[in-house]
């Protein structure tokens, strides 16, 4: 709160004291109290600090200050604006503003000044720009309320309007708000944009960029939905940062959608760095690339434990994500169920350096062009742990990838329409799994140490095997049985975490010794019970194996893996807060 305790100098009744506000602004003093009675009321203007309290008060007309106000329990209704603040301060609590139009914030319009807002429903206002609030170099927080139905007639920002302002909404709804521009429910340039409890549901923009629009400056999202959100060009959120950071951890984004352009739930660029963290995008559809995610010109990136289902994009690359940055780091990510029409059903990514660690690519489809679940193209690509499963496309169906330099290791390529990766580069390749892809794997040189089964790729490595791998269950459980050729055959310099010689393939089973619990039977992450070898019908006694998985991302399963170090990858550490 910015407002400090006020010691009143004197009380007003309106009516009873004054007739009018007005009346009571001409002889108030710094520090009055002003009890505002049943029955509508004109506003005025204060240029001294006072508070006023309502009892089943209306005030129909515009209340501004240029000092401080405080006001409790009033409704305003058909101001123009509501009210007005320049270079003042205003804390508005338990009060509603509804039916108010001005040109610049038809609720509330603010200069210079600091706002604070609590337990307040802005509904059903217009504006040309902010249909219920403008703020302009000011301070705005907003806390438990509600913000809906109001509309920018034919300008940006259905419900808020920034400018050069530090914005704060904290369990805020903002619901069916719309803008003919930008900025259907908040449109922002300069300052700093924190949400956090959040949902952000039904708001659109007729034209321009997304929902929720935010340019300079740095932005944080946290634990806030938006669903069904709608934009031109542009679907829930759009941070152009112009050189600051972008944070977001703990969101969903469903259904967002843009006309035209790119990034169905969120847009993301110009950022020194952009962290998405412990998030979920379902449903979400572009027109031009990044179904879910766009990200253009960031210097660092970190997508760490996230989810994406059904994200899809009409034209473009990248069902789920479409990402263009100096340095990126993907980790238990899970991507299923995602189309795009030129390639990388799932994720497509440019970057000069790349990491990719437990990440699952599942059920993903590109119209024309390779890489049915991924393309990739960096100057250093690394990949490790992951899975690459059941996609779909005229080139590669599972991953498409160009680089100068890099390493896969211990990854899974298996059931995929077409060939299971398709390496423009020099890689070294180790500990990899091919299964079961319908055309030969285009691979730089000898994959060592990898498994071949029901595949069209030779396997001429050192090392290599030509046997069933004995997934648990195909396709649903990538797992391996203990009794697997793949496990400990990987190269002899690599270990699992258990400190075995490597399986091959993206999960190792766990040889350690397991701690006696009194249970027989072993089991995976999902707790199902696995006793039966899959290569027969003869039970066997393994109460001392525990199944244990690297990134736990079977088909349809969460992220369930250990977080291995990132010893691949010392070319990226981004840094964490």
């Amino acid at each position: 709160m910015f407002w400090t305790s006020l010691a009143f100098a004197a009380t007003y009744a309106v009516p009873g004291d004054y007739a009018t506000l007005a009346d009571v602004a001409e002889v108030a003093q710094h520090g009055d109290l002003i009890q505002l009675g049943q029955g509508e009321h004109a506003g005025a203007h204060f240029d001294v600090e006072v508070e006023i309290i309502g009892q089943d008060a209306v005030v129909s007309s515009t209340l501004s200050t240029t000092s401080a106000l405080w006001v409790e329990g009033v409704d305003f209704q058909s101001g123009s604006p509501c009210l007005s603040v320049v270079g003042g301060s205003l804390l508005l609590v338990d009060s509603t503003v509804k039916g108010c139009k001005h040109e610049e914030g038809g609720g509330l319009y603010a200069k210079s000044s600091v706002i604070e807002l609590a337990e307040v429903r802005f509904e059903g206002n217009e504006a040309t720009r902010g249909g219920a609030i403008s703020v302009d170099d000011s301070a705005l927080r907003i806390e438990t309320s509600v913000l809906s139905g109001n509309r920018a007639v034919y300008g940006s920002a259905g419900a808020i309007f920034a400018h050069g302002s530090e914005v704060f909404l904290l369990d805020v709804e903002v619901t069916g708000n719309e803008a003919y521009n930008s900025g259907g429910a908040l449109l922002q340039s300069g300052g700093g944009l924190s949400i956090e409890g959040s949902l952000f549901q039904g708001n659109s923009s007729v034209y321009g960029v997304a929902t929720t629009a935010f340019t300079g400056g740095s932005a944080t999202l946290v634990d806030t939905r938006f669903v069904g959100e709608h934009g031109y060009n542009g679907g829930a959120v759009s941070l152009d940062l112009d050189g600051g950071e972008a944070w977001v951890q703990g969101c969903e984004f469903e259904d967002g959608r843009t006309t035209y352009g790119t990034g169905g739930a969120l847009h993301i660029a110009d950022a020194s760095l952009a962290v998405v963290h412990l998030s979920r995008f379902e449903g979400n559809r572009a027109y031009n690339g990044g179904g879910a995610l766009r990200v253009d010109a960031v210097d660092e990136l970190l997508l760490e434990q996230l989810v994406f289902e059904d994200n899809a994009t009409t034209y473009g690359k990248g069902g789920a994500i479409h990402v263009k940055a100096s340095v990126v780091q993907l980790v238990e990510v899970e991507l299923s169920d995602g189309s795009s029409h030129d390639g990388g059903g799932l994720l497509y990514l440019h970057a000069g350096e790349a990491a990719l660690s437990q990440v699952l690519l599942a059920h993903g489809r590109s119209t024309y062009g390779g890489g049915g679940l991924a393309e990739l193209a960096a100057s250093s690509l690394f990949v490790e742990r992951s899975v690459f499963q059941d996609g779909q496309a005229q080139g590669a169906g599972g991953l498409l990838a160009s680089c100068q330099q890099g390493r896969l290791l211990n990854n899974d390529f298996v059931g995929n329409a077409g060939a299971g990766a398709e390496l423009r580069c020099e890689l070294e390749l180790l500990n990899n799994l091919f299964a079961s892809n319908s055309a030969s794997s285009v691979l730089p040189a000898s994959a060592d140490y990898s498994l071949f089964f029901e595949d069209h790729t030779p396997s001429t490595g050192a090392g290599d095997l030509s046997a069933d791998p004995l997934f648990l269950s195909w396709p649903d459980d990538l797992h391996l049985h203990p009794s697997s050729p793949a496990v400990d055959a990987g190269h002899p310099d690599t270990l699992d975490p258990d400190g075995s010689v490597a399986d091959m393939g993206a999960y190792w089973v766990d040889q350690a010794e397991p701690e006696d619990t009194g249970d027989s039977g072993w089991t995976d992450d999902s707790g199902v019970d696995d006793s039966a070898d899959p290569s027969d019908d003869t039970a066997i006694d393994d109460s001392d194996v525990h199944l244990r998985g690297g990134c736990g991302c079977g088909v349809g399963g969460p992220m369930a893996g250990l977080l291995l170090p990132l010893l691949l990858f010392p070319l990226m550490l981004v840094r964490r807060r």
